[in-house]
């Protein structure tokens, strides 16, 4: 068993938010990664009810969840979905934003206007970021309490403790939330998970977390007889631990005893898949071995699809596509989605099989600078235009190049790649046979085992698969056969009939409907 050390300790600082509430921020001015999977932490403690009373009018959450745990007064609260309540002292919410929802809380004081309480914000995974809101309101009386022999009291939130479990459930940071007292003088250790994220939040009494022999607080600036000293604050109040890597946690109670919040999670671990900012992705350590070999990450793929594909628009494009019918207006879509999965690299980075070709597209110099174009070509025709490609003359060809900032032969090249892919698609989609997507998902839903799906297209719906059961089905794939680099009878990852990796209308190496693309120089 060991102890884990702490790596860091800071004070809550104090700032305003809402409609003017004073409040102090245990965290989130800055790393995120400390904390990871939570992302902002509020202490709104306060006797006066000027600086709270304005509270928290309707503003909006997405991507996250919250969760509002009240020791004092009360917190009334509504939604965009219609729903309201009040949160009383010792009552908890947790609500998942998800895809988006808009609510407000508007804090009251007890009988002696004390008004105290904490909000917690949790990270979404991006595979749930864009779930459907809900709430789960607790009250005080359904929060499980475990008193040890010694007097050592935990109010068991969330997790599993002691023998107790949270009523708080269903939450994607699988976190531990406890509050904890110890009395005065007691020595009190306590179990955590190995590799999660795990911090201590003091609101009342002290203690000390680092080698449980003496109290401790955090080292503040104070003035003392004209002069600014540097002095060890012992009051542990409004302090934050973050720990390191451990299976246990242990506090020395001062002599006041020692109230905390002990928080574990899951964390979010991210990794660059790009040069900019905004180009990261969680870490799966199998995953991205897999795409380093050059076997792709089908999960992620499939997690990505279901994020940035907007369900009713694939199928009313399927739709459209099974009776020959592709305008610009779905090219355009089609483009906007790729970009929204990662642009062509990243895409082919993550189809098993794929890295040859994604070497070639390169060489070839078609990146997404080349969409980029495309839609800027499609954005500066009429309506008219983009639904009916075939009235696009010279004059109208002159105009749209000057609107995009591309010439004739941009366009002409645009043209000839939608025309490509429409035969394509009427290929893919055609009723004779049963069109060659049809053929070909159904054959590998058959090699797999896994039946037919409504529509007949031979295949369950992956949108609807969480992580662990699309792990599953790529497991129950290899075992059916289907190797990574190539899909059942379609040796070493091409289509039929064409030959290595060929793809429909290229000649060696080229892309779908890509045709007359400069070569790299």
């Amino acid at each position: 068993m060991s102890i884990r050390p702490v790596k860091h300790e800071s004070r809550a600082t104090p700032t305003m938010e809402g409609a003017g509430v004073k409040l102090h921020r245990v965290f989130g001015f800055g790393d995120p990664s400390m904390t990871d999977p939570f992302l902002m932490m509020d202490d709104f403690r306060n006797d006066e009810p000027n600086d709270y009373l304005r509270g928290f009018p309707w503003h909006p959450h997405r991507g996250i969840e919250t969760i509002t745990y009240v020791l004092a007064g009360t917190v009334e609260h509504g939604d965009s979905l219609g729903n309201q309540g009040m949160l009383g002292a010792g009552d908890l919410q947790w609500m998942t934003a998800g895809s988006g929802i808009l609510h407000q809380e508007m804090p009251k004081g007890d009988f002696a206007g004390r008004m105290h309480g904490f909000q917690l914000w949790a990270n979404l995974p991006s595979s749930l970021k864009m779930t459907t809101p809900r709430y789960q309101d607790i009250k005080s009386a359904d929060i499980p309490v475990v008193i040890d022999d010694d007097g050592t009291a935990v109010r068991v939130i969330c997790g599993d403790f002691w023998g107790k479990n949270g009523p708080v459930d269903g939450i994607a940071a699988d976190p531990v939330y406890l509050d904890i007292s110890v009395p005065p003088g007691k020595r009190k250790t306590f179990p955590v998970d190995t590799y999660r994220s795990a911090f201590a939040y003091i609101f009342a009494g002290s203690g000390s977390f680092r080698d449980a022999s003496k109290p401790f607080g955090v080292k503040v600036e104070k003035e003392y007889m004209g002069e600014e000293l540097n002095i060890r604050d012992l009051s542990g109040n409004r302090t934050l631990v973050v720990f390191d890597t451990g299976d246990e946690i242990t506090v020395q109670a001062g002599e006041q005893g020692i109230r905390f919040l002990l928080v574990t999670g899951k964390p979010i671990k991210l990794i660059g898949v790009g040069e900019k900012m905004t180009e990261l992705d969680e870490f799966h350590p199998r995953r991205i071995a897999d795409r380093i070999l050059g076997m792709g990450d089908i999960v992620s793929l499939v997690e990505k699809a279901a994020e940035n594909i907007d369900a009713d628009k694939a199928r009313a494009m399927a739709e459209k596509m099974a009776k020959g019918k592709f305008d610009l207006n779905d090219l355009a879509e089609q483009i906007k989605q790729m970009q929204a999965m990662g642009g062509m690299g990243g895409i082919m980075g993550m189809m098993p099989g794929m890295a040859g070709m994604k070497d070639k597209i390169s060489a070839a110099g078609l990146d997404d600078k080349v969409f980029k174009r495309q839609l800027a070509i499609i954005s500066s025709m009429t309506k008219a235009e983009r639904s009916n490609p075939d009235v696009l003359k010279h004059s109208r060809k002159k105009r749209i190049a000057a609107g995009s900032g591309t010439d004739a032969s941009d366009i002409n090249k645009l043209l000839k790649m939608h025309r490509q892919m429409a035969d394509m698609m009427k290929a893919m989609g055609g009723k004779k046979g049963g069109g060659m997507m049809k053929q070909m998902m159904g054959g590998l839903a058959s090699k797999m085992g896994l039946g037919g799906m409504g529509g007949g297209m031979g295949m369950p719906d992956l949108s609807k698969m969480d992580p662990k059961q699309l792990e599953a089905l790529a497991k129950q794939a290899e075992a059916a056969g289907i190797k990574p680099g190539g899909l059942p009878g379609l040796g070493a990852g091409g289509l039929p009939g064409l030959g290595g990796s060929k793809l429909p209308g290229l000649g060696g190496g080229g892309f779908p409907g890509l045709p007359g693309l400069p070569k790299k120089k």
